[in-house]
C-alpha cells in the first residue's frame, strides 16, 4: 500500500462539489466539501489519463477487476521533523460508544477523523477524549501528541491550549458575478472554497496537505504502473475540484512506500470503509450513511444532469469480503459518453472492540 502526499502551500484553495439539489438556481458552488472522495479522485484520474496517456478504459478495467484501489483524500500534517500524521475517518460505529470519564458528548460526537496512531492502539472508542496523550485539533480532528514532536514536548496541561490555536482547514463563502456572461441577467452567485491552514503563527514548519492511499492487488505490467504513476503526477499541474484557472492546485506530489495499518486483535468479518462505497449486495454493509453523488450539469449552459446515485459514506462499517462497483451516473442521452463513479471497495482493519 501507497500513501500519495499532494502537498499544499498553507492558503491553498479547493472546491470539492456535493451534491446539489437545486439544479435551476446554480447552488452547485455554493458548498464544498473539506475531504476529496475517493470518486473525484477517480474522475480526476481518468480525465488524466485520456488527455494524457491513452483511452481511459484501460484505468476503468484497473478499478473494475480490483486490480487498482483508491481511498478518498483525507488531510495529513508534517511535522518541522519530516514525519507524518494521518488523518483517517472515524468509524461510524464509534457513534454507538459513550465517552469515558464524564468527558462532554458533544464534543466526543464532533470528533470527525482519527490519526492512523490512534486507530492502531485505541481499544476503547468512548476514550478518545479522555486520554491525556490524544488531543483535538479543529474540534474535529484527533491525534497522539506524540505523532507530532513539538507537541510530545509540551507540557500536558498546555497542549490542548496549543492544539485550539492550530487548523486544520476552514471554508469560507465568496460572491461571485458570471464575468463569462455578458447578458443583462448576470447575476451574483455564492462560491465555497475549502482553504488550508497556516500554522505557522503558533508552530513554525507545521504543514497541512492532503493524501490519499493507493492499493495495488495481483501483477501488473510495467508499463501499466508508469501510467497510474503518470496519471497521479499530473494531478500536480491539472489540479482537482471546480475552478481549476485560478484554484485547485498543488505544489507537488510525493508517494510513501509501504504504508501500513496494523490493529491488535481486527475484527474477523467486518472493517471501515475509507473510500465512497456502492455495495452490490445489502449484506455488504453493517453500518453506514448514505450520501448522494453525481447530478451535475453537463456545460456551463447544458440543459442535462448526470443522474444520482446513492452511495456509502467514508467510515462506514462493511464486510471485510466486499468489493464495491463502480456506479454509471450517464444522462439518457444515448449520445452522452460513458460517466462512472467509484464507489469499489478500500478498507482498513479495524479492532474488534469497535464493534458492539
Amino acid at each position: 500500500m501507497k500513501a500519495i502526499v499532494l502537498h499544499c502551500k498553507p492558503g491553498s484553495r479547493f472546491h470539492l462539489g456535493k451534491y446539489a439539489p437545486d439544479r435551476d438556481s446554480d447552488t452547485a458552488l455554493a458548498d464544498t466539501g473539506e475531504i476529496i472522495h475517493s470518486d473525484t479522485l477517480f474522475a480526476a484520474l481518468a480525465n488524466n489519463w485520456n488527455d494524457s496517456i491513452g483511452n481511459a478504459d484501460e484505468l476503468v478495467a484497473l478499478f473494475s477487476s480490483g486490480q487498482l484501489s483508491i481511498s478518498s483524500g483525507y488531510h495529513c500534517l508534517e511535522s518541522p521533523t519530516g514525519a507524518f500524521t494521518w488523518f483517517l475517518p472515524k468509524p461510524i460505529s464509534f457513534n454507538l460508544f459513550q465517552p469515558e470519564g464524564g468527558a462532554d458528548y458533544k464534543r466526543f460526537r464532533k470528533i470527525s477523523y482519527i490519526s492512523a496512531g490512534i486507530w492502531q492502539q485505541l481499544v476503547n472508542p468512548g476514550s478518545i477524549t479522555a486520554q491525556q496523550d490524544i488531543i483535538v485539533i479543529d474540534k474535529r480532528f484527533a491525534l497522539l501528541a506524540s505523532e507530532v514532536k513539538p507537541l510530545e514536548n509540551i507540557p500536558a496541561g498546555k497542549r490542548q491550549e496549543l492544539a485550539e490555536k492550530l487548523k486544520i482547514c476552514s471554508t469560507e463563502t465568496l460572491p461571485k458575478v458570471e464575468v463569462r456572461n455578458a447578458l443583462p441577467d448576470s447575476r451574483i452567485y455564492q462560491f465555497s472554497v475549502t482553504e488550508i491552514a497556516n500554522n505557522a503563527k503558533y508552530m513554525e514548519g507545521l504543514q497541512v496537505h492532503y493524501y490519499f492511499l493507493l492499493q495495488t492487488n495481483g501483477d501488473m505490467p510495467a508499463e501499466t504502473k508508469q501510467k497510474v504513476d503518470l496519471a497521479i503526477n499530473l494531478l500536480q499541474y491539472n489540479g482537482i475540484g471546480a475552478e481549476r484557472s485560478t484554484i485547485g492546485h498543488f505544489e507537488n506530489i510525493s508517494t510513501i512506500d509501504n504504508w501500513t495499518m496494523e490493529v491488535s486483535s481486527p475484527h474477523p468479518t467486518m472493517a471501515c470503509s475509507i473510500g465512497l462505497f456502492n455495495p452490490k449486495q445489502p449484506t455488504d454493509i453493517y453500518l453506514g450513511k448514505p450520501i448522494l453523488r453525481g447530478g451535475r450539469r453537463l456545460g456551463a449552459q447544458g440543459r442535462q444532469w448526470l443522474k444520482t446515485v446513492r452511495m456509502v459514506q467514508e467510515g462506514a462499517i462493511i464486510s471485510n469480503s466486499a468489493t464495491g462497483m463502480l456506479a454509471s451516473v450517464k444522462p439518457d442521452d444515448k449520445n452522452a459518453g460513458p460517466f462512472l463513479r467509484n464507489g469499489t471497495a478500500f478498507t482498513l482493519p479495524v479492532h474488534q472492540n469497535w464493534i458492539p
